[in-house]
């Protein structure tokens, strides 16, 4: 095995969780060494692990249980005295050795230093109720770990290796918690980089300039934001495709895992609205994917039952998924990232062109971006470009008609986003006798299936065919009126 591994050490007696454990380091794109593959006949044990842990080991779990604390002699205790060594050689403030315990256990008292034990060190539990998110966490901080030790092509393997993994543990009936597993890790790791506030600031110099070069500024971060979703919004495409009834409650954890990002903290309104985008590559990516495999299960679960807090309210995510809330307060940079998007140059005279009218502006900007977005990570799903564009729209529309309908259902007093008003409502259905939009067209479906609509049978609207209705004829009405204005 090559350099940057997890060396993980424990007895053989807990063979089978250290395989779980494997199993979700390799899901994260995390190379481990074991004794159990990684040792040849004929070779020198003790010297092959020695190696294994003094040259290449950028991480040390070790991993205790009842069974580890009560042996007297263990192949594992050897192991942890040379691990120790290892660790006195190191920056303390540098994290290298990870205690693991796979139930209630005591932590060996290992001594490190005059003051520290093995047992000082910061534990995680993987057992019980607590596997799903410390193992999470516990990825999440291998990868940080790799990540600064500049073993950097750990991360794009992650992103290649997630989905293939992903479509292999849902191909198995024994692989929902490891589908789970692989997908909360790659939140729990979105989650910690979309909370470093130096690289997604509330509050920066950069937004104090004119406005040109802060809509570039704003596009940059957005761009960043892109990129550090993009292993969730893979593994989303993938499992909101194939999933099952069962994997709903996956893609609810995975969206309010993003969410939860966000805080309500002060700063530049321009920066605080941005901190809403996150949620939407991943609503839009999952949502594409349910809706061309008619997955309406995980779109349900993506928009409605997946909830977030703002201000204290625990609102349906959909309720914060219209593309133009982190532009509402300065729409220049939805134009800039439209612009990008295109392909075309775009420097601070463009942005300012863009701003005082110059250069034309697009009808729908920010729904637009999203579309080109979310389009690599579809296209081994979709193929054809023009099937791209009319899912595209389809699924705009059903998520302006779900949002119309948590509106109309809602408590007095609530804030609820507007519908979407998409690409949907500029482009024209290709194959229709009369050219209608695509919200016209879901008018139609849904008066002609009634009850028997598909999205009804997965608990939208209620299971309502008069409630989506109601919804898709305000969307048809806002709609039509964003047309007036078009032309």
């Amino acid at each position: 095995m090559g350099e940057g591994h997890a060396f993980i050490s424990y007895v053989r007696e807990d063979s089978g969780r250290v395989d779980r454990l494997e199993r979700l380091f390799a899901s994260a794109g995390i190379q481990v060494w074991r004794d159990t593959k990684d040792l040849w006949p004929g070779e020198n044990w003790k010297l092959r692990i020695q190696k294994a842990i003094t040259d290449d080991a950028l991480v040390f779990i070790a991993c205790f249980s009842e069974s580890s604390v009560s042996r007297a002699k263990s192949g594992q205790n050897e192991e942890l005295h040379v691990a120790i060594e290892q660790l006195r050689l190191r920056q303390p403030e540098d994290p290298w050795l990870i205690p693991v315990r796979f139930d209630e256990c005591s932590i060996p008292e290992f001594e490190i230093s005059g003051t520290q034990t093995l047992g000082s060190l910061q534990r995680v539990d993987l057992h019980g109720d607590d596997w799903e998110p410390e193992s999470a966490k516990l990825v999440a901080q291998v990868i940080r770990i790799l990540a600064k030790a500049n073993q950097t092509p750990t991360a794009p393997k992650t992103s290649m290796a997630g989905p293939a993994a992903l479509k292999e543990a849902l191909r198995r009936p024994d692989g929902d918690i490891e589908v789970h597993d692989l997908m909360m890790a790659l939140a729990d790791d979105a989650h910690v980089a979309l909370g470093d506030e130096e690289r997604f600031p509330y509050e920066s110099d950069r937004v104090r300039g004119s406005n040109a070069e802060a809509a570039l500024f704003l596009a940059e971060i957005v761009g960043d934001y892109v990129r550090v979703l993009k292993p969730v919004v893979e593994g989303l495409v993938v499992g909101c495709t194939w999933g099952r009834a069962e994997h709903e409650l996956t893609w609810r954890r995975v969206v309010e895992r993003i969410a939860q990002a966000r805080v309500e903290a002060d700063g530049s309104n321009w920066l605080r609205s941005l901190h809403w985008f996150p949620i939407l590559p991943v609503v839009y990516a999952g949502g594409l994917a349910a809706v061309w495999n008619e997955n309406y299960g995980a779109l349900r679960a993506l928009t409605c039952d997946a909830k977030l807090r703002d201000h204290q309210a625990l609102l349906p995510v959909v309720a914060r998924s219209n593309p133009w809330r982190p532009f509402e307060d300065f729409d220049l940079t939805a134009h800039v990232l439209h612009h990008q998007a295109s392909g075309q140059e775009t420097s601070v005279d463009v942005a300012e062109s863009l701003r005082t009218g110059r250069m034309s502006r697009h009808y729908t900007p920010a729904s637009t971006f999203l579309h080109h977005c979310v389009r690599d990570a579809m296209a081994g799903s979709i193929r054809d470009p023009l099937d791209y564009d009319d899912t595209f729209d389809r699924f705009e529309v059903l998520l302006a008609a779900i949002g119309a309908d948590v509106r109309l259902t809602s408590k007095p007093g609530e804030y609820l986003d507007r519908p979407v008003l998409g690409r949907y409502t500029w482009r024209r259905a290709r194959f229709s006798a009369e050219p209608s939009g695509a919200d016209e067209t879901m008018h139609a479906e849904i008066l002609s299936d009634g009850d028997a609509w598909a999205p009804l049978k997965a608990g939208l609207f209620g299971g309502s065919a008069s409630r989506a209705l109601e919804a898709i004829r305000t969307v048809v009405s806002a709609a039509d009126d964003l047309r007036a204005r078009q032309h």
